[in-house]
């Protein structure tokens, strides 16, 4: 018999049970070691349950924390796109001139304002 919970973690280990059951023939009060066993082994179950659920949190957490950055950088690139545009047209340069912007990521859109256009820096 396998213990197949939290199986990722730690695979196909026998079940804890029975290898404590080897032992049981010796004890002078069975039951009573049987009783330590099982809370002994409730408790280990208790413990891999917790450490799931924080991975599960830690998970949820992170897809929050990504899709906040994803946002912020969403409006971001709109603010620099703007401002990018704003200020070649007033330098004399022609939308058709400039690279696809829309089509960058925001983190191209940086490089790229830092690279060509210097002056703007400040507002990355």
């Amino acid at each position: 018999m396998f213990d197949h919970y939290n199986s990722d973690k730690y695979p196909l280990q026998a079940d804890p049970l029975l290898t404590w059951l080897h032992v049981l023939p010796s004890q002078q009060n069975p039951n009573q070691f049987l009783d330590r066993v099982t809370k002994a082994l409730n408790v280990v179950r208790q413990i891999r349950q917790d450490e799931a659920e924080a991975q599960r949190q830690a998970k949820a957490e992170a897809e929050v924390q990504r899709q906040a950055k994803a946002r912020f950088e969403a409006t971001a690139k709109i603010k620099l796109i703007a401002i990018l545009l704003e200020y070649a047209k007033r330098q004399g340069i022609g939308i058709n001139d400039l690279p696809y912007l829309k089509g960058m990521s925001y983190k191209d859109l940086c490089l790229y304002i830092d690279r060509e256009w210097t002056e703007l820096k400040a507002y990355i």
